[in-house]
């Protein structure tokens, strides 16, 4: 998905890329994709791609061609106690960035989901107009794009190793022989690492799996697709199955090629009892089909795209942990964009750079109790606001710490909180 999201953007400014797929478009990981496109994430530079990939998914025969598979079906995010105070935050984040984000009590969650047991939830947001996209007909409809506009695709071709003379890229070697190139993106997903060229990338492979069920009694009453956070259950409709996940602990992968492929029984075991619990209609569907594949983590939960990193003429774009195909049609344009101008203005890619993984610099020690008044400001931060506090704090001039670190001491940590969004934003 991000590879002919890319090409596709290259060939409409005018540029002549060359997409090398050792298999088949579509064959990789983002087929095994769920294809949900919500703007309910916790990462505002995450948020604000999301919602511009969205309007190019809700508008898709007119910005791409061809179609995606676009169900505007809505996406509903539900929440117990536990977890109720950081749905709310990413619900007033949304809300900031003037995108449509619904608060709705259980009785309201109800009403626009008969099939739910509101056992511990205590409300939820509504996004009416989110939905879903089938992955495999949305990455063939933009390597058709790609085509049109004059990229070229070779498939069954294997890049075994990218080739430069020390400060420069100067091409590819493949199963089909050398391939000269003054510029290489890599955007390889979970077999990145085999191929990158210089220091490692802070990037994990987890093993996942989701299922498709069958739809005892008939369709559901409404279709939407849905998040639990007290079960975990994540769902959808697709075509005459419903994809049905649960957030379970991944494995971690250290091979692309080698991995377990079949479903674990447990897994399987632990979809249908939060099935039966928040849907109890759906109690009893039967599997249709698992699917298990890969994902590339970074640390932070966001990707790395990036360049020209080390080399004149390469770029990266990798590590999307799990936000890959809902963003794709946005990362694609900035990272053309990227190449082509060297820098992403249609949207904002500044806050996923490399370097933003670099050591932070050491702070001086703190004295306990204010220890503890940090701890409890990031406490009330979203898991990105966190992320930068330390950064934030090392770039204060000493005079402005020592100002920061007294109105911690003696002020309200909650008040501090809400006036540090901005600056940390």
């Amino acid at each position: 998905m991000i590879g002919t999201s890319t090409a596709f953007h290259l060939a409409k400014r005018g540029a002549k890329p060359l997409l090398l797929e050792k298999r088949a478009i579509g064959s990789g990981e983002t087929h095994k994709s769920g294809g949900f496109v919500q703007t309910h994430w916790d990462h505002l530079g995450e948020v604000r791609l999301i919602a511009f990939a969205r309007h190019v998914f809700q508008n898709w025969s007119d910005v791409v061609g061809g179609e995606c598979g676009w169900e505007q079906k809505g996406y509903l995010h539900v929440t117990g106690s536990e977890r109720e105070a950081n749905v709310r935050r990413t619900h007033q984040m949304l809300l900031d960035e003037h995108l449509e984000s619904i608060w709705l009590e259980p009785a309201e969650l109800a009403k626009l989901q008969p099939l739910l047991n509101l056992d511990g939830l205590v409300g939820g947001t509504h996004e009416p107009a989110s939905g879903w996209a089938n992955p495999l007909t949305t990455t063939r409809s933009l390597a058709d794009a790609a085509r049109r506009h004059g990229a070229g695709i070779r498939e069954g071709v294997t890049v075994t190793r990218i080739v430069h003379d020390g400060t420069k890229i100067t091409g590819v070697e493949t199963s089909a022989g050398p391939i000269a190139a003054p510029i290489v993106i890599l955007c390889a997903g979970p077999w990145t690492a085999e191929l990158h060229v210089g220091e490692p990338l802070p990037i994990q492979l987890e093993r996942g799996q989701v299922t498709y069920l069958e739809r005892p009694g008939g369709l559901p009453d409404v279709e939407i697709g849905f998040y639990d956070e007290v079960t975990g259950l994540y769902t959808h409709p697709d075509g005459a199955t419903n994809l049905v996940g649960i957030d379970a602990p991944f494995a971690k992968v250290a091979d692309p090629e080698d991995y377990k492929r079949e479903l674990d029984p447990e897994y399987l075991e632990g979809v249908q009892r939060a099935l039966a619990r928040r849907l109890p209609k759906l109690a009893g569907a039967a599997l249709v089909r698992g699917v298990v594949g890969l994902y590339d983590f970074t640390p932070v939960g966001q990707p790395i795209i990036d360049g020209p990193l080390g080399l004149a003429g390469y770029y990266v774009a990798a590590g999307f942990s799990g936000t890959g195909f809902k963003s794709a049609p946005a990362t694609g344009l900035g990272l053309a964009e990227l190449v082509l101008d060297g820098k992403a203005h249609s949207v904002d890619l500044s806050h996923l750079t490399l370097a933003r993984f670099a050591p932070a610099p050491s702070l001086p020690p703190f004295p306990p109790a204010l220890v503890t008044k940090i701890n409890a400001l990031g406490a009330l931060l979203s898991p990105d606001e966190q992320a930068r506090l330390v950064p934030y704090m090392t770039s204060l001039p000493p005079g402005e710490l020592a100002a920061f670190a007294m109105e911690l001491m003696t002020g309200d940590v909650a008040a501090l909180a809400t006036r540090l969004r901005s600056a940390l934003r």
